[in-house]
């Protein structure tokens, strides 16, 4: 009996011990314990390697680091992408012993931004965020260096600061540059620096301009400046009336610490004008007497032509020869003058026909004539007011001619006269001879004042 009950013990502890075993197997095979026998994947994306610039193309990449993942490559997918950032790698990513490298490809339509949402899926599997940095690209101009004046060509430069632009020469441009200035060579960068090179030209203006901006590898900088001094430019100016005349060197801004000396041919004029003729000895201006604009007869020993022209205009009285001014009748060139054609071409008698002129078409009621346009002319010149201006006589017109105009194109065509032909025509006068022309046939006009 007691035999019988030691078997039966034994059988039991030989049971036990083999649960025990089969319990451990079991534990041994399960996921972490818990129960359940199934496995969690994971995926984990790293910080970025490498950088990305606005509007540059280029990649970076992401370490990636999974968890009960095979080996192998898998097509993935990142979601919150910025706008030009595409997958690099043709979208996939390659799995060995729990990491691999994620590609991330940026074109050159990108902007500058942190993107920080970022999420990567891959084999069913999604990451946390992860970030993207997208570095800008900056363009500063410092200030000018060196100077520039108005009128006279030269060169400023001005510093040129990069952040994230390449080393390289590079096409410049300038915006809202003055007239006359130029950027006459690209900016070369080396370590996020260079020089930018303005050139100004005789046509440049005095002024500051603080409204200009660099364009250098497409970026644009903030606004600079640009300043263009004033240079004096002195002419000399008449300043008395009294012969011998002075004249000092006086600027259009008001400057006269010119030189002064005795007036000479092409000096500017007391009305503005540019003085053609000068007479040591004086010679007589003809008075007049009349309804219109009565002078009494004077010395002078100055003649200035208005700077411009006033226009074109006809003559007037046409078919109708106008008594008492001063003739020259058609004629050959080569023939002797006459008494009159002397007096026709000589100094002094301009102004008295113009007025005999201007009141005969007063009577005809004929309007913006020559002489009337020359007659009626007022001009302030340094504080004086001058309305003594005339159509010049044949003679006159001539020394003006030969004077101060023979060079100049702007005066190759035929300016009228205040010299009569007949009552069909009259006299004009070009920088290369006089001519006989119908009345009626409009031709430029020139005022001038004697003094």
């Amino acid at each position: 009996m007691k035999k019988k009950k030691m078997t039966h013990f034994a059988s039991v502890l030989g049971i036990i011990a083999i649960a025990a075993m089969i319990g451990f197997s079991l534990a041994a095979c399960g996921d972490d314990g818990g129960g359940g026998g199934t496995t969690t994947k994971t995926v984990t994306v790293g910080a970025q390697n490498g950088t990305l610039i606005a509007g540059t193309a280029g990649t970076v990449t992401y370490p990636v680091t999974t968890a009960n993942i095979a080996n192998g490559t898998y097509y993935v997918t990142v979601a919150n992408l910025p706008s030009g950032v595409i997958l690099g790698n043709f979208g996939g990513v390659t799995i060995s012993g729990n990491s691999g490298t994620l590609t991330i490809a940026a074109s050159a339509n990108t902007t500058a931004a942190t993107t920080s949402n970022l999420t990567l899926t891959l084999d069913g599997v999604t990451s946390g965020t992860f970030s993207i940095t997208i570095l800008a690209k900056t363009v500063s101009v410092g200030v000018q260096v060196g100077t520039m004046a108005e009128g006279i060509a030269g060169t400023v430069t001005y510093p040129v600061t990069t952040v994230n632009i390449a080393d390289g020469a590079y096409f410049a441009t300038v915006a809202n540059l003055p007239t006359g200035v130029t950027v006459p060579v690209g900016v070369t960068i080396n370590d996020n620096a260079g020089t930018l090179t303005l050139a100004g030209s005789t046509s440049t203006a005095e002024g500051t301009t603080d409204t200009l901006t660099l364009t250098l590898d497409g970026v644009t900088s903030g606004t600079f400046s640009i300043v263009i001094n004033h240079v004096h430019k002195h002419v000399y100016t008449v300043t008395s009336t009294s012969y011998p005349a002075q004249s000092i060197q006086t600027c259009a801004c008001g400057d006269t610490t010119g030189t002064a000396r005795n007036t000479e041919i092409g000096d500017t004029g007391p009305g503005g004008g540019i003085i053609f003729y000068i007479a040591p000895s004086g010679f007589k201006v003809e008075g007049y007497t009349g309804t219109l604009g009565t002078f009494a007869e004077y010395t002078a020993y100055y003649m200035e032509a208005a700077p411009a022209n006033e226009g074109s205009y006809e003559w007037g009285s046409y078919a109708t020869e106008i008594a008492d001014v001063t003739g020259w009748p058609i004629m050959l060139y080569d023939e002797p003058k006459d008494d009159e054609e002397r007096l026709a071409a000589s100094i002094g008698v301009g102004r008295r026909d113009t007025q005999i002129i201007v009141n005969y078409l007063a009577t005809t009621e004929e309007t913006n004539r020559a002489a009337q346009v020359c007659a009626n002319k007022t001009v302030t010149f340094g504080g004086t007011e001058f309305n003594d201006w005339f159509l010049p006589s044949l003679g006159e017109s001539n020394e003006m001619f030969n004077n101060i105009f023979s060079s100049s194109e702007e005066y190759t065509s035929e300016i009228w006269s205040s010299s009569q032909c007949n009552d069909y025509r009259a006299w004009t006068q070009s920088s290369t001879s006089q001519f006989y022309r119908n009345k009626n046939f409009p031709r430029n006009v020139r005022a001038v004042r004697a003094f």
